[in-house]
C-alpha cells in the first residue's frame, strides 16, 4: 500500500510539472540586481510577453523566466542557462535555445543559473517574448529593445470577402508608428501550419496591406515590430514561424482568434454608358472623357478601369441627314372649313 500511495504522488508531482509553462519573468532589468522583481507574463496565444521600462542604466542585470506567479514564484521550474556568467547575445533578436548559451533553457530542481543582460539603457522598454512550451522543453525567447512605447493595435478590418483583386487589410494603430517601428500582416491557408506575411504602409495612424490570396478560406492578423521588413525575412528564414511571435511587440489577433476571410462570388465587368452632348468650339474641334460617357460601369474590384474610342471629334463628324418623316407639331381647327397646321 505504501509503494502505490508512493507510486500516485510521484505521478502527481510529475503530471504538475508537465503542465508548468513559462509565466513569470524575473529580472534586476528596471533598477539593478538589487531591485531583482518578478512580473506576470501575459498569454498571448503561442507565447508570453511582459513589458517593462528600464529606470537607469546597467550592464549584467540578471534574467530568467519561471513558473508561478509574481507573487508566489515556483523556481524549482525555470528556463534560464545551464551555466552561471551567460550574457545575452542582443536584444531585438530571435535567442534559440538549440544555439545559444544564454538561452530559456529547461531545469527542474531549482537548476541552471540566472542569464545576464547586454547594457540596459534608462528610459528604454524592454519587451520580453518567450514561447509557451513547457517541461522538457526548451524555450524560444527575445527581448526587444525601443525608445519608444510600442503602439497598440486599435483595429484590423477588411472587406466580407475578397475579390480577384486580392483582400485590403486596413491596420489601425494607437498613434502613428514611431522611427523603427514597423507593422506585418501574417496570413495562411493552413492554420499557420505554413504563412505569408506582407508589410503595412501607414499614413498616420492608419495603414493598408493586401493579401494575395483571392481564391481560398485565409486567416489572418496584424502584429508591430521592430524589426525591419529585411531583418524579419532573414530571422523567419532563419528559425522559422516562431520568429513572427518572438519578435512582435504587440498583436491584433481577434482576441487570439484571428481574422477570417473567404472567395467573393465574382462576375464579370458591367459596362454602363450614357449619352453626352459634345459642342463644337470656334475652331471646330470637341473632345471627350470616359468619365462623359459612364453611367456607372462596375465589377466587384471596385471602379474598373475605362477607356472611350474616339474621343477626339471635328466639323467632320457632324452628320447632316435629309428629313424622311414629316411631323406635325401643333393641329387646330378654326370657324368654318378653316384648319391649321
Amino acid at each position: 500500500m505504501q509503494r502505490i500511495c508512493f507510486t500516485l504522488t510521484f505521478l502527481f508531482i510529475l503530471a504538475l510539472g508537465l503542465q508548468a509553462q513559462p509565466s513569470v519573468f524575473g529580472t534586476g532589468l528596471v533598477n539593478g540586481n538589487p531591485n531583482y522583481a518578478t512580473y506576470d507574463l501575459t498569454d498571448k496565444g503561442a507565447f508570453r510577453q511582459v513589458r517593462l521600462q528600464a529606470g537607469s542604466s546597467g550592464t549584467d542585470r540578471v534574467w530568467e523566466f519561471a513558473s508561478g506567479t509574481a507573487a508566489n514564484t515556483d523556481y524549482s521550474i525555470n528556463w534560464r542557462p545551464y551555466a552561471g556568467g551567460q550574457t545575452l547575445s542582443s536584444f531585438n533578436a530571435v535567442i534559440s535555445p538549440a544555439a545559444e548559451e544564454a538561452s530559456a533553457r529547461y531545469n527542474n530542481n531549482f537548476g541552471g543559473a540566472s542569464g545576464l543582460l547586454p547594457n540596459v539603457t534608462a528610459g528604454n522598454y524592454y519587451t520580453v517574448n518567450v514561447t509557451e512550451n513547457g517541461p522538457p522543453n526548451n524555450n524560444f525567447m527575445a527581448i526587444l529593445e525601443t525608445t519608444y512605447p510600442p503602439a497598440t493595435v486599435a483595429g484590423v478590418t477588411g472587406p466580407p470577402c475578397a475579390t480577384s483583386c486580392g483582400y485590403e487589410v486596413t491596420v489601425t494603430l494607437s498613434n502613428p508608428p514611431a522611427a523603427g517601428e514597423y507593422a506585418y500582416v501574417r496570413y495562411s491557408t493552413d492554420g499557420f501550419a505554413t504563412s505569408g506575411f506582407i508589410i503595412v504602409n501607414f499614413n498616420g495612424v492608419s495603414g493598408m496591406a493586401t493579401i494575395p490570396i483571392a481564391n481560398a478560406n485565409v486567416a489572418y492578423y496584424a502584429y508591430t515590430s521592430s524589426n525591419s521588413l529585411p531583418q524579419l525575412i532573414s530571422a523567419v528564414n532563419t528559425y522559422g514561424d516562431v520568429a513572427h511571435d518572438m519578435l512582435a511587440l504587440e498583436l491584433g489577433n481577434n482576441g487570439g482568434s484571428n481574422y477570417n476571410y473567404s472567395p467573393c462570388t465574382t462576375s464579370n465587368p458591367v459596362a454602363v454608358c450614357q449619352n453626352t452632348t459634345v459642342q463644337l468650339d470656334g475652331t471646330g474641334d470637341a473632345s471627350i472623357t470616359s468619365a462623359d460617357i459612364d453611367g456607372g460601369s462596375f465589377d466587384n474590384c471596385g471602379l474598373p478601369s475605362l477607356s472611350a474610342s474616339p474621343t477626339a471629334f471635328t466639323c467632320s463628324d457632324v452628320i447632316t441627314a435629309t428629313p424622311t418623316d414629316l411631323f406635325f407639331s401643333e393641329y387646330a381647327e378654326g370657324t368654318g372649313n378653316n384648319k391649321y397646321l
